[in-house]
């Protein structure tokens, strides 16, 4: 059972979804820079992962913030909080899309040059040597 999300990992997060999209990051370049998975920027974001100080201070550095102004912001109001995390969540969907399509996409090529290979083997092997 998943343990209930505490709330000042829920305000930390949406924070930093908010401070991420201000700056027109997305959590893949996000996560690249700090050196963490997009996954972990997701739920981070979502208030799911509990955030280590490093981690804390290399998510400011990227935003350009300092670890205070992350850990007390202004009171969010609820209805930009609720709309920022379907944004986020529907972000995380689309990214997550966008990868599975490539990678389909790379299976088909790979599975097209190994039909390719095959029958040109295939060919090399049905010709009879000529004397």
């Amino acid at each position: 059972m998943r343990e209930p999300i505490e709330p000042v990992y829920r305000t930390l997060g949406e924070r930093i979804a908010y401070e991420r999209q201000r700056r027109g990051l997305t959590q893949l370049q996000l996560s690249k820079a700090i050196g963490l998975t997009r996954a972990s920027v997701t739920n981070i974001e979502l208030g799911r992962q509990r955030v280590p100080v490093h981690t804390l201070a290399a998510i400011a550095v990227q935003l350009g913030l300092d670890i205070p102004t992350l850990l007390n912001p202004t009171e969010p109001d609820p209805q930009e909080t609720k709309l920022r995390q379907a944004v986020v969540t529907w972000a995380a969907e689309v990214e997550t899309t966008r990868l599975a399509h490539r990678e389909a996409k790379d299976q088909l090529s790979r599975a097209k040059e190994d039909l390719a290979n095959y029958l040109h083997e295939r060919s090399l092997d049905s010709r009879t040597p000529v004397d």
